[in-house]
C-alpha cells in the first residue's frame, strides 16, 4: 500500500515537471517569433508615395578630382507630374558595393515636372579607387526613390596632368560611317607650356582620349610625331551624324600613359618605344583592319605567298622582292575573308586602304588570278597603284592611266581610296594627288602587294597596312579646341 502511494506521488511530481517545460517551451518559442518578426519588420523598406515612382533618372553624371578632392556632378530629369527634391548623392564602386564619396546636400534640390536639374557634391577624397574602376553615381529623392548612372572613374586629375576638351564637327551634310576613325593633329600649342617639355620629352606618348558622359577611355593611336604636332587617331564607335558636334576629352598626362592604359592607347610599330618597336601597337582596336609587319617570323593569319617571292622579316618592317631574274610578277596577296581582311572593303564603296613604306612595284586590290606558274598577271586588274620607275599609275582592267607624281622620297603613308566601282583617288601622306573616274568595275579576288623581277626598284618595305572608314564626301571632320 505504501509503496502504491509512492508511486502515485513520483507520478504527481512528473507531471507538473512536464507542464512546467511545456510553458518554457512555449514562452521561448513565443519570443523568437516575436524577434524574427521584429527583424523582418524593421527591415522592410520605406513606403514610397507612388507619384515618386520612376519618376527620376539621372541623364548623364561624371566624377572629377582636383588635388584631394572629388567632385560629382549630375543631371537629374523630373519625369513626373508633382516637384522631387533632391537630398543626397553618392558614389558606389561597383566592384564591391561600398560608398567611395557622397553625402546629403547642404539644401534640397528641387525639380520642377519635366524639368532637369544640376547636382553638385565635393569633399575630400584621400583613397580614390584606381582609375577606370566602374563605379555607380547614385542621386537619392527625400521620398526615398534612388536613381543612378554608371560610368567608370576618372584616369585624370589636375595633380598628374592637364584636362583639354575638344570639339568633332561633321561639316557635311551626310553621316560618317560606324565605327569612324577620326584623324586628330594636336598641336604642341594647345599643350600649356608647363607639360609641353613632359610632351616632347615623352614623345607624345603622354596623351590620351576619353569619352565626356562617361569618362570611359577612347581607343587612339599615335601615328607619327615632330616637335610641333602629332597625328593620332581615335576610333569613334557611333560615328557622327550629319552637321553633328561631339565633345571629347584629351588629358595630357606629365609621363607616358601607353603602357599603363594599352590597349586603348597605343602607338605605331614605326615608332621606338622603350627600346621596342611594334610592343605597344593597338591598332587592330582602332581600325576596320590593320596588321603589323613589324617583328614577324612569318607571314600573318590569311596572307600567301606567289612562289618565286623573296621575303625578309626584321624588327622594323618586313622585306618582300623577287627571287628569280626572269620577267614575272610576284608578290603576296590576301582573299576576300569578311571583316577579318582589307579584301573586305571590295564589296563596299567607299572605302580607304592604306599602308606605310615604299610600293616598289605595286599594290591594290585586282580581279587577276595566279597564272599557272603561280605567278601574278595583270589582266583586268581592278584598281592597282602601280609604281614604274618612280611614276605612278593608276593600272585598271589592262590600262594604264600615269599620274605624273613622281615618287622618289622613300617611305610614306599611301592611301588608295576606293569612292565607288568607277572613281578612286590616290593620297601620299593624306594629300591628294590624283583622282580617276570612268574606271571599268571588274569585281576583285585579291588584295596584292606586287613586285617584278625586271625593274630595279624590285622590293616592297612594309611596316603596316589598314582599312579605315571613308569620310563623308572624302572631308574629314573638323576638329577644334573648347575654351
Amino acid at each position: 500500500m505504501q509503496r502504491s502511494k509512492a508511486r502515485i506521488k513520483r507520478r504527481g511530481i512528473s507531471n507538473i515537471v512536464a507542464v512546467i517545460m511545456l510553458i518554457i517551451i512555449a514562452i521561448s518559442s513565443s519570443l523568437l517569433i516575436y524577434t524574427w518578426m521584429s527583424g523582418f519588420v524593421g527591415k522592410m523598406p520605406k513606403r514610397i508615395n507612388p507619384s515618386t515612382l520612376t519618376q527620376a533618372e539621372v541623364l548623364v553624371a561624371n566624377v572629377s578630382m582636383k588635388g584631394d578632392h572629388s567632385y560629382i556632378y549630375a543631371y537629374v530629369e523630373n519625369l513626373g507630374s508633382l516637384p522631387i527634391e533632391v537630398e543626397g548623392v553618392y558614389v558606389i564602386n561597383l566592384l564591391n558595393s561600398l560608398k567611395i564619396v557622397g553625402g546629403s546636400l547642404s539644401r534640397n534640390i528641387t525639380i520642377q515636372p519635366k524639368g532637369v536639374g544640376l547636382i553638385k557634391y565635393g569633399s575630400l577624397l584621400i583613397n580614390p579607387p584606381p582609375p577606370g574602376t566602374p563605379i555607380m553615381v547614385e542621386v537619392v529623392l527625400k521620398s526615398g526613390f534612388q536613381a543612378s548612372y554608371s560610368l567608370a572613374w576618372p584616369y585624370y586629375s589636375s595633380s598628374t596632368g592637364k584636362n583639354i576638351t575638344l570639339e568633332i564637327y561633321n561639316t557635311q551634310d551626310d553621316p560618317t560611317p560606324k565605327p569612324f576613325q577620326q584623324m586628330i593633329n594636336v598641336s604642341i600649342s594647345w599643350i600649356d607650356a608647363s607639360l609641353a617639355q613632359d610632351t616632347i620629352k615623352e614623345n607624345w606618348t603622354n596623351i590620351f582620349f576619353y569619352n565626356i558622359s562617361n569618362g570611359k577611355l577612347l581607343y587612339s593611336w599615335l601615328e607619327n610625331y615632330t616637335s610641333s604636332y602629332a597625328i593620332f587617331w581615335v576610333k569613334l564607335k557611333n560615328g557622327l551624324q550629319a552637321k553633328e558636334k561631339v565633345k571629347i576629352g584629351m588629358f595630357v598626362a606629365k609621363s607616358s600613359v601607353v603602357s599603363t592604359y594599352y590597349p586603348y592607347t597605343g602607338i605605331s610599330p614605326t615608332i621606338c618605344y622603350l627600346g621596342h618597336y611594334g610592343k605597344y601597337d593597338n591598332g587592330r582596336y582602332v581600325f576596320n583592319y590593320y596588321q603589323s609587319w613589324v617583328n614577324l617570323t612569318s607571314l600573318p593569319p590569311g596572307w600567301r605567298m606567289v612562289s618565286g617571292t623573296k621575303h625578309e622579316f626584321t624588327p622594323r618592317y618586313t622585306k618582300i622582292s623577287s627571287r628569280w631574274l626572269s620577267e614575272a610578277w610576284y608578290g603576296i596577296y590576301i582573299r576576300s575573308l569578311g571583316s577579318s581582311s582589307p579584301s573586305s572593303f571590295m564589296s563596299r564603296f567607299p572605302a580607304v586602304i592604306e599602308f606605310y613604306g615604299n610600293i616598289s612595284n605595286y599594290f591594290g586590290i585586282t580581279a587577276a588570278g595566279l597564272s599557272k606558274s603561280s605567278k601574278f598577271h595583270k589582266d583586268k586588274a581592278a584598281y592597282i597603284i602601280y609604281d614604274k620607275y618612280g611614276e605612278i599609275y593608276i593600272y585598271n582592267d589592262d590600262h594604264a592611266k600615269n599620274t605624273h607624281i613622281l615618287d622618289f622620297n622613300g617611305n610614306k603613308v599611301y592611301s588608295l581610296v576606293i569612292i565607288n566601282k568607277s572613281s578612286v583617288e590616290v593620297m601620299l601622306n593624306y594629300k591628294q594627288t590624283f583622282v580617276e573616274g570612268g574606271l571599268s568595275y571588274v569585281k576583285p579576288n585579291y588584295f596584292i602587294f606586287g613586285v617584278s623581277s625586271i625593274f630595279f626598284r624590285s622590293s616592297i618595305y612594309l611596316y603596316w597596312i589598314r582599312e579605315r572608314a571613308y569620310p563623308p564626301n572624302g572631308i574629314m571632320p573638323r576638329v577644334s579646341l573648347v575654351t
